[in-house]
């Protein structure tokens, strides 16, 4: 079962910051939205699914 990621809400409150200045840091110092983030690490778990012979229905297999 996937688990859900913390929304920015959440890790604003973790950090102590609105959740708008917490975008501004997190861009500010990774270069990406959060958003962008999220999708960078989707795409990675793609990447490396198929990298290692894996097909298209073993990872939604595993993603869900």
């Amino acid at each position: 079962m996937r688990e859900a990621a913390p929304s920015r809400e959440d890790l604003a409150k973790c950090v102590g910051v609105s959740r708008f200045h917490f975008h501004c840091l997190f861009r500010q110092g990774t270069g990406l939205t959060p958003r962008q983030c999220a999708a960078a690490r989707r795409e990675n778990k793609v990447r490396n699914e198929f990298g290692q012979g894996g097909t298209s229905s073993r990872f939604y297999e595993k993603s869900s």
